[in-house]
């Protein structure tokens, strides 16, 4: 739902939004939590350790992601107030 909300905010023309940072953000929280249930799962089934690495990763690229949108969404805020 969230991604949903997240990509049509953005075929809109809505990207550099604070809501849009707090979606991303909290897709950072779906992918770790994804990550320790599948960490957890590994050891009843020990291949589940391939998924869980995939997901950490996948949990810090968002994050880097989420923290450049933050900062391009100040820029944004700044030369809307500049005339």
């Amino acid at each position: 739902l969230d991604m949903d909300r997240l990509l049509g905010r953005i075929r809109q023309g809505q990207v550099f939004q604070w809501a849009n940072v707090r979606l991303i953000h909290r897709l950072v929280w779906y992918c770790a939590t994804v990550s320790l249930i599948t960490l957890a799962c590994a050891w009843w089934y020990p291949p589940l350790v391939f998924v869980t690495v995939v997901t950490a990763f996948l949990c810090l690229v968002i994050g880097v992601v989420g923290n450049v949108m933050g900062a391009a969404t100040v820029l944004q805020e700044e030369n809307d107030l500049t005339i």
